[in-house]
C-alpha cells in the first residue's frame, strides 16, 4: 500500500469533508466518489483515518488558511471564498494549495508536488 498523498489529493479529500458527518455515513457511493487510486485509502476504515489525520492537522494552519480551508470544505467555490474574505481568487487558490502542502507535512505524508490546479 502506498501511504503518500499529494497536495492535490488532500484538496480533493478536503472538498468532501463536510459530506461526511460521521464514519457511519460513509456509504459505498460516497467512498467510490472520493477513493483515491494509488493511495492508502483502500478501505472505508482507511478513509476515516485520513479524515482524522487531516482534522488533527488543521489547527497548525495559519489563520487565513484555516478560514479559506473551512469555507472550501463547506463547498464554497474559490470565487465565493474570495468574495467572502475580500481576497483575490488567485490568492485563495494559492492559500488553499499551500494549506494542502502543510497538511501533507503535518500528518507526515510525503507530498508529490502536482502543479495541476483544481
Amino acid at each position: 500500500m502506498n501511504s503518500e498523498y499529494t497536495p492535490l489529493q488532500i484538496k480533493k479529500i478536503l472538498r468532501n469533508y463536510y459530506n461526511m458527518k460521521s464514519a457511519a455515513e460513509i456509504t459505498a457511493q460516497t467512498y467510490d466518489d472520493i477513493k483515491i487510486s494509488g493511495s492508502r485509502t483502500q478501505t472505508k476504515e482507511d478513509l476515516v483515518a485520513i479524515y482524522l489525520d487531516i482534522e488533527s492537522s488543521l489547527p497548525k494552519l495559519t489563520k487565513k488558511q484555516k478560514a479559506w480551508v473551512k469555507l472550501y470544505m463547506e463547498g464554497y467555490t474559490l470565487i465565493e471564498i474570495a468574495s467572502r474574505t475580500n481576497t483575490l481568487k488567485h490568492g485563495v487558490l494559492q492559500g488553499i494549495n499551500r494549506a494542502c502542502n502543510n497538511i501533507c507535512k503535518n500528518v507526515n505524508f510525503s507530498p508529490k508536488y502536482d502543479r495541476s490546479s483544481g
